[in-house]
């Protein structure tokens, strides 16, 4: 060896051996030399914290790739929920011009649940349980009253055009009115009022399942019924639904229309509301069986069903609305407890995005300005409303 080397060597010796005590030196993790078999899942529980063995050396984890694997990953999802949904909602749209953002812009609880709700304004509403509970949001303050104990079991309920609050109950063929002494009105501090149910109109022979506000503009009619021929014996059997509108007079017809079951699919009729052209919106809900809505004009001419009649989908329930209506717009909303959803339809009836609640939905009605008042099963009543902008519509499947 030169004598150059020799010195090149003990130099880079002499360095090697130096001690800084100063110098930070940064642990450098070693995989063992000898791997046992107990030693594997060790290995696994390191691997996943650190990093991933790449030639002989635990790598840092690469988190920008990370993050693009989890990306990728999602993408995947989102695809593949994006085709579960096409299947399911095969007439779905998802433009932005349609996509509206449906928020709701009061919440308030209630000890019990509420069976029946019925607007008087945008703002202030009866709320039907086993008593009738005044509700007036208006104001910054939330007042409420109860006003009338309910000894029966009330079916539907809606107010007529004089802003009357009228209550149908069960296996009953008449209609009763809520009247009091003093002037109308939510006047909160008003003493010594009296309420009672008074009969409204007589039904006989028929029974009315479910009636709302007469909006129609040709007809100058007060309330709209759905009356069926339906006994007691069984509360499922219906025949030969028929809209019957009363006139203001509240004694006079104003006219009968006869749903044939042979054009129109109607079932179980549960509810029903009805816009200014006429047209009516009626809920069928049979027992154990999807329900759905028809859509009929002022002749009793079938416009659309939905959903649609599937013969491929499974005997579960997929759907189980409460209730329906019109917006000001024409559009139709409807609240389902399947999924806790609320379906935006368009005139046609395609869908146009579905929005989620909470809890479960237990009951529904539209109020002027297009308030959408809902009713959970936990006791909470929301007020509703639809934004024309754009925002991101969740789907959940049934």
């Amino acid at each position: 060896m030169f004598d150059v080397e020799v010195v090149s060597y003990d130099s880079k010796l002499s360095l090697n051996l130096e001690d800084d005590p100063y110098a930070d030196v940064g642990p450098r993790i070693q995989p063992p030399r000898y791997q046992y078999q107990d030693e594997l899942v060790q290995k696994g529980k390191l691997q996943a914290i650190i990093g991933y063995m790449e030639s002989g050396t635990y790598a840092e984890v690469d988190e920008i790739g990370l993050l693009l694997r989890q990306k990728t990953d999602q993408d995947k999802n989102e695809e593949t929920e994006e085709e579960k949904g096409r299947d399911l909602y095969p007439l779905l749209k998802f433009t932005e011009e349609n996509k509206r953002d449906f928020f709701a812009i009061n919440t308030f609880k209630r000890t019990v649940k509420v069976v029946h709700i019925v607007p008087k304004q945008s703002l202030q509403a009866w709320l039907i349980h086993s008593d009738i509970e005044e509700l007036d949001r208006s104001a910054r303050m939330v007042k409420t009253k109860i006003i009338k104990t309910i000894d029966e079991e009330p079916q539907c309920a809606a107010r007529n055009n004089a802003n009357e609050l009228i209550i149908g109950m069960w296996n009953k063929k008449s209609l009763k009115q809520l009247k009091y002494s003093g002037s109308f009105g939510f006047n909160f501090f008003a003493r010594n009022k009296s309420y009672t149910l008074a009969n409204y109109i007589n039904t006989a022979p028929l029974q009315a399942v479910c009636f709302c506000t007469c909006t129609s503009a040709a007809v100058n009619g007060d309330i709209t019924v759905c009356l069926v021929e339906k006994t007691a014996s069984d509360q499922y059997l219906v025949k030969h639904p028929i809209i019957r509108r009363y006139a203001n007079d509240k004694t006079q017809l104003e006219s009968d229309l006869v749903l044939s079951e042979e054009k129109i699919d109607i079932e179980a009729p549960a509810y029903i509301s009805e816009n200014t052209n006429g047209d009516l919106c009626i809920v069928s809900c049979p027992e154990g069986n999807d329900s759905w809505i028809s859509i009929v004009n002022s002749n009793g001419e079938r416009k659309f069903r939905y959903p649609e009649i599937d013969l491929k989908t499974a005997k579960r329930i997929r759907y189980d609305f409460i209730g329906a209506g019109f917006l000001s717009d024409g559009t139709v909303t409807v609240s389902d407890r399947v999924g806790l959803r609320q379906h935006l339809l368009d005139k046609e009836g395609v869908l146009l995005q579905i929005d989620t609640h909470d809890s479960q939905p237990s009951c529904f009605a539209i109020a002027p300005h297009d308030h959408v008042w809902v009713g959970f099963e936990d006791g909470q009543v929301k007020i509703f409303t639809y934004r024309n902008e754009y925002s991101v519509i969740k789907e959940l499947t049934p």
